[in-house]
């Protein structure tokens, strides 16, 4: 989060107050006490979850109520309301005379000057690619995520996770806020579940801004330097104590006696030397060369840090170089007078290598590595430099003070290696050789230097019979005359005829699915579903180990589903008295961490699980403990979510009693109810309750979770809300594509509309909704709408009137790509009202042809007319495109020219409906 000085904090406090109670849509007397939440609110028990947000917020004068005192935590605070908060609460410059910035807005609509300034300011973005403002439209919580972030400029920590079960769910666009306000425990949810969909209520949006100031106001501390320390002669390593924001160069950090600062690295503490276990930010500092045991004072920003330190060993002398001994013109091998420290890993190493190469006219060019490996006598080091080929040149390479002289320049072909071991099933599979051992020279090269190449074979078939194959050592690897192995050589004449020829090579031809490795391993139940948790109970025994990824030969990474993988041939426990695995699975017998060695047939290495083994799931709470939850007095049940010790839904069959009372304490109806095997439990309520009630849960004659319960009288001409929801939220036009054509009819690219609606924060039932839809229809009609009818249709058109039954539940048929807004509207006279809006996407992964050409080797497509004289493709393979594969059901139609020889391949209108001239022969009898 970027800085922000004190006064900002009490302004903040100050104007926020303002905009909430703007906000709330109402005049506040100047007389309202804000000391304490409870007595200023007497709707929020101080047991209320959210009371102690809204408690310090109020008594900091953040926030304020109703004219009657009350707060309504329940009530959803919606577009227009957040955009006077914001501007209020950051002193925007809110013009009055503001022309509207939203289509949606006139220039004398309430809300155009606040939402011109959040516009301007970059806190709230309009819908509809920004051109609409939708200043009824209640926020999402996902909605308030990015608006939350974006105002108080909060960054993503690399070095934080984000606890949010339910992230995927999150719209793409606002994934990365969630993410950012979990890892700032913004959000902080018993169950990990954000439920990005759901709206957000006052009291949420109190506990989110809490939690939100209270960043501003912790990352307001100041960040010191806590450490500094010499790694070697020319590094430092400075940590702060908490994380520094914005860049650091070189020129925040002066040294005094003096000593220049090269370079400033910010890195992460698992990186640096010296400051792994550092809180906050560390820094590598690069000096000109440092004196030995001198003390050295480290100043940050022009100011004196306190922190000294001693200046590193000469780092010349840490690495000796014997030898260096080429392996190829991108590798070389480093011989040492003594073995490396025990503390130094590859990266300590490679920092410590100097490598570079000077030419014959004597320019310097550093060289980079890009692996480097420490042999297991730590005597020798493998460094390779991919990145900097010497092939071509000639020069010396220097070492760490070694210095070698190389000349690749000229090609004296002394030796030839035949080197590939493996090839793919594949086409085109370049078999490779090395000359002189270290040389990897193409043919192309070799020839041009005026040397033959041949390859040998002990086959003369085919693949092996093509010029390719014995000239470039090109093989189809697709063949079905190819074995699972063969052999090669490779021999290389001069002009005077002097032949150099490679040993044979054995040769494996292997699938990209045959795995050579097993790397990761998963449990699975008894009807095949992977077990995702990270903790195992006695629930879980008879579970079996199955791979999930592995690698081929190739070293790339293949899945189960894609690859034929190896069984399991046996399973060992590192504690067999917590867990352990027989040929009935898995089996638990204690509690605690248990690591499982799996073990493939064939396979040398054993594949690690470790897992977490804990007590069998027993209820513990109700998700809705201490909440409240509100109804209309139509409604009869409701279902609760019954928890295990882990705050995980409990899922067996166990019977739950529950007793409902009045605000006196007197019963007014009890029963039970089963636990269905997803935690939940249906409750069933008293006909025409009015006013508050309290539900109280038992298991095994044990209180389990109390939640508060109001019902209030609807009054359905008075709904606050309608909203709109689909199923699916996009559709894929591949989906519903058949026989080359997309069906419109296909329930791949159809939308279910489903209409929703609130009172008094409350969600209404179908009956209620539908009427409350019918009263409007009595003052008018009632209509769907599509925002564009080329993206989506309402009944093949882009609006249809409805009945308040029909309204309930519509469908939308996907027609192109795009994005298009769905309408619930209410039509009386010349006026039409949104009631509700929501937005369908429209995806086409359909490959759209752009180029199509005739194969390699096919001089002409074959045409033919059939009996009715139209004309087809003899061959579609004659076809190629880099689009996609090419079918027959792609094709709309065919034109020949037999003048021109020419014929004219026009694509179906889902494949693009481009055509394409290419040369033609009649082949009709």
């Amino acid at each position: 989060m970027a800085y922000q000085p004190r006064t900002y904090r009490k302004f903040l406090a100050g104007s926020v107050s303002a905009a909430m109670v703007a906000a709330a849509g109402a005049a506040v007397p100047a007389d309202v006490q804000h000391a304490d939440a409870a007595e200023s609110f007497p709707d929020i028990d101080n047991d209320y979850w959210a009371s102690d947000s809204i408690q310090k917020l109020a008594e900091d004068g953040v926030i304020s109520g109703y004219p009657n005192g009350e707060y309504r935590p329940g009530e959803e605070i919606n577009r227009g309301q957040v955009a006077a908060m914001l501007s209020s609460a950051f002193n925007l410059d809110v013009n009055e005379n503001a022309e509207a910035p939203f289509d949606d807005l006139s220039d004398d609509s309430y809300f155009t000057p606040v939402a011109a300034a959040v516009k301007e300011a970059g806190l709230i973005r309009g819908r509809q690619n920004n051109t609409e403002f939708a200043a009824g439209m209640d926020l999402s919580r996902e909605q308030m995520a990015t608006i939350l972030v974006r105002a108080f400029n909060l960054d993503e920590k690399e070095d934080a996770e984000a606890d949010v079960a339910d992230l995927d769910e999150v719209h793409e666009s606002h994934r990365g806020s969630v993410r950012i306000l979990s890892q700032y425990d913004i959000t902080d949810t018993a169950n990990n579940m954000f439920r990005p969909d759901e709206t957000v209520t006052r009291a949420q949006f109190a506990v989110f801004l809490d939690r939100a100031m209270q960043i501003g106001q912790d990352e307001e501390e100041e960040t010191t330097v806590s450490n500094v320390e010499a790694v070697n002669n020319t590094t430092v390593e400075v940590s702060f104590n908490g994380s520094v924001e914005g860049n650091i160069d070189a020129d925040h950090f002066s040294i005094d006696p003096s000593l220049d600062v090269v370079d400033a690295e910010t890195i992460a503490p698992e990186d640096s030397e010296a400051s792994q276990n550092a809180e906050g930010t560390v820094v590598r500092l690069t000096t000109e060369e440092q004196t030995d045991d001198e003390e050295y004072s480290l100043s940050y920003d022009g100011e004196d840090t306190g922190m000294t330190f001693t200046g590193g060993a000469t780092q010349s002398g840490d690495i000796t170089v014997d030898d260096v001994s080429v392996q190829s013109t991108t590798s070389f091998n480093i011989n040492l007078d003594e073995a490396l420290n025990e503390d130094w890993d590859s990266s300590d190493v490679e920092e410590m290598l100097n490598i570079s190469v000077m030419n014959e006219d004597d320019e310097e060019t550093d060289v980079t590595p890009t692996n480097v490996e420490i042999s297991d006598d730590r005597e020798t080091i493998m460094v390779e430099h991919a990145d900097n080929d010497l092939e071509g040149m000639a020069g010396t390479l220097m070492v760490n003070n070694f210095e070698m002289d190389f000349d690749y320049s000229e090609i004296n072909v002394d030796s030839v290696e035949a080197t590939t071991s493996t090839i793919r099933q594949a086409e085109d599979q370049q078999l490779e050789f090395t000359v002189n051992g270290i040389r990897h020279l193409s043919v192309e090269e070799l020839e041009d230097a005026g040397y033959e190449v041949e390859f040998l074979y002990n086959s003369n078939n085919a693949p092996f019979d093509t010029d390719q194959a014995q000239q470039e050592g090109v093989i189809d690897g697709t063949s079905d005359n190819l074995s699972d192995t063969f052999r090669y050589a490779v021999s290389v004449t001069d002009e005077d005829g002097n032949e150099v020829e490679s040993e044979e090579m054995e040769v494996d031809v292997s699938s990209e699915s045959d795995v050579t490795e097993v790397t990761e391993v998963a449990l699975f139940n008894d009807s095949g579903s992977r077990y995702e948790e990270d903790y195992v109970t006695p629930a879980q025994e008879g579970m079996m180990f199955e791979p999930v990824t592995g690698t081929n030969d190739f070293g790339d990474e293949v899945n189960a589903d894609e690859a034929s993988f190896p069984a399991v041939e046996s399973v060992t426990s590192s504690d067999a008295s917590i867990a352990y695995y027989n040929e009935d699975g898995l089996q638990v017998t204690g509690e605690g961490d248990v690591t499982f060695s799996v073990h493939f047939e064939g396979m040398d290495n054993p594949v690690e699980y470790n897992v977490e083994v804990l007590a069998n799931q027993e209820i513990s709470s109700m998700e809705a403990d201490e909440t409240t939850k509100r109804y209309t007095t139509n409604s009869t049940s409701d279902t609760f979510t019954v928890l295990d010790q882990y705050d995980q839904p409990y899922g067996n069959d166990e019977e739950i009693s529950y007793t409902i009372t009045d605000s006196d304490g007197s019963e007014v109806t009890s029963g039970s109810a089963t636990v269905n095997s997803e935690g939940k439990l249906d409750v069933s309520y008293p006909d025409n309750l009015e006013g508050e009630y309290e539900v109280e849960f038992t298991y095994d004659n044990e209180t389990i979770g109390t939640t508060t319960l109001e019902f209030v009288q609807l009054d359905s001409s008075e709904v606050d809300e309608f909203s709109l929801s689909t199923e699916p939220e996009s559709v894929d036009l591949q989906n519903a594509l058949e026989g080359g054509s997309i069906n419109q009819d296909s329930e791949e690219i159809q939308f279910t509309v489903s209409t929703g609606a609130m009172y008094d924060g409350i969600n209404l039932s179908n009956s209620e909704i539908e009427s409350a839809l019918s009263n409007l229809n009595d003052s008018g009609s009632l209509q769907v709408r599509s925002s564009d009818e080329d993206v989506a249709t309402v009944a093949s058109s882009d609006s249809m009137n409805v009945t308040a039954d029909e309204a309930l539940d519509f469908n939308v048929t996907g027609q192109s790509e795009g994005t298009a807004e769905i309408y619930l509207e209410h039509v009386e006279g010349d006026f039409t009202t949104t009631l509700a809006q929501v937005e369908v996407e429209v995806e086409n992964s359909i490959s759209q042809i752009d180029s199509l050409e005739l194969a390699d080797d096919v001089d002409a497509l074959d045409v033919s007319q059939d009996s009715e004289g139209t004309w087809q493709i003899d061959d579609i393979s004659q076809l190629t495109s880099s689009d996609a594969q090419l079918s027959a059901d792609m094709i709309a139609s065919v034109a020949y020219s037999p003048n021109d020889e020419q014929a004219v391949v026009e694509l179906k209108e889902a494949y693009g409906g481009q055509s394409f001239v290419v040369s033609a022969m009649n082949t009709s009898s």
